[in-house]
C-alpha cells in the first residue's frame, strides 16, 4: 500500500508542476510608440511588426517634426528625450508590454506636458475565461526638479481600464518613485491589445525625470488545474508525515 501511495505522489507532483508552469514558445505582438508635446502633433517614433525583433535600434532626430523610427535621443521645442524604448512579448500563460525612457529633460520655459503612448497589438494569449490577472507598474527616478512636476499613467487591455490611473508623487528635488496596481479580467478574447498612456508635466527648465513601465497579464489556472493541485496536497503531506514518523522511530 505504501509503495502505491509513493508512486501516486511521485506522479502527481510532476503533473501539477507541468500543468501550472508549462508554456509554449514565446510569440511576438506588434508594437507602436507615439509621442506628443502638449497639444501638438502626435508623432510615431516606433512601429514594429513582431516586437521585440528590433525595438532597440538607435539614432538621433528632431522630435515632434515628423521623425520616425526609434530614437536614441531627440530634441523638441520643450523636451529632450534620451533612449525611448518599448517591447511587446507574449507566451501562453504570460504576456507583457514594456517601455522606458532614460531621460526626459525640460528645455523650454513655463509648464509643458509630454504624452507618450505605447501600444502592443495582436496578443493571442492568455485569454479569459477562466481569468487573467493584470499588474500595472510605473517607476523611475527624478534627477532634479524645482517642485510641482506631475506624472499620470494608465494601462488599458482591449481598450478597457482594469486598473485605476496611477499618479505617483515625483520627489523634489530628487529621488525615486514607484506605483503598482492590480486588476482582474474575466473576459478577454484572442487578438487583443495592451496600451500604456503616460502623461508627464514638467514646470521648470532643466527638470529631469526618467521612467520604466510594464503591463503584465498572467493566466489564472483553470479549475481543473487547481483541483489537480489540491488533490496532490494530501499525498504530499502524507509522505512528509510518514518520513518524520519513520525518522522518529529509528531515533
Amino acid at each position: 500500500m505504501h509503495r502505491i501511495v509513493r508512486k501516486a505522489t511521485a506522479l502527481a507532483v510532476p503533473l501539477v508542476a507541468i500543468a501550472l508552469l508549462c508554456t509554449a514558445s514565446s510569440a511576438r505582438a506588434d508594437l507602436t510608440v507615439t509621442v506628443q508635446d502638449g497639444g501638438g502633433t502626435v508623432v510615431t517614433v516606433l512601429s514594429i511588426v513582431g516586437s521585440p525583433t528590433s525595438d532597440l535600434s538607435g539614432g538621433t532626430g528632431t522630435l515632434f517634426l515628423g521623425s520616425s523610427g526609434l530614437l536614441g535621443s531627440a530634441t523638441g521645442a520643450d523636451f529632450q528625450i534620451n533612449i525611448l524604448g518599448g517591447e511587446s512579448d507574449q507566451g501562453t500563460a504570460l504576456s507583457e508590454l514594456l517601455s522606458s525612457v532614460t531621460k526626459i529633460k525640460m528645455i523650454g520655459s513655463g509648464s509643458h506636458t509630454l504624452n507618450i503612448v505605447v501600444l502592443g497589438t495582436g496578443y493571442t494569449s492568455p485569454t479569459a475565461p477562466p481569468g487573467v490577472s493584470e499588474t500595472s507598474q510605473i517607476g523611475g527616478s527624478v534627477a532634479t526638479q524645482a517642485g510641482g512636476d506631475t506624472l499620470s499613467f494608465q494601462s488599458l487591455v482591449a481598450g478597457i481600464a482594469y486598473t485605476p490611473v496611477q499618479t505617483p508623487t515625483l520627489p523634489s528635488p530628487n529621488g525615486s518613485y514607484n506605483d503598482t496596481k492590480f486588476g482582474s479580467i474575466s473576459s478577454l478574447a484572442s487578438g487583443y491589445s495592451i496600451q500604456e498612456n503616460l502623461s508627464m508635466t514638467l514646470k521648470t527648465n532643466q527638470d529631469t525625470v526618467n521612467y520604466g513601465s510594464s503591463t503584465t497579464l498572467t493566466a489564472v489556472p483553470e479549475p481543473t488545474t487547481m483541483a489537480l493541485a489540491l488533490a496532490a496536497l494530501p499525498l504530499v503531506g502524507w509522505r512528509v508525515w510518514r518520513r518524520r514518523r519513520v525518522a522518529a522511530t529509528l531515533s
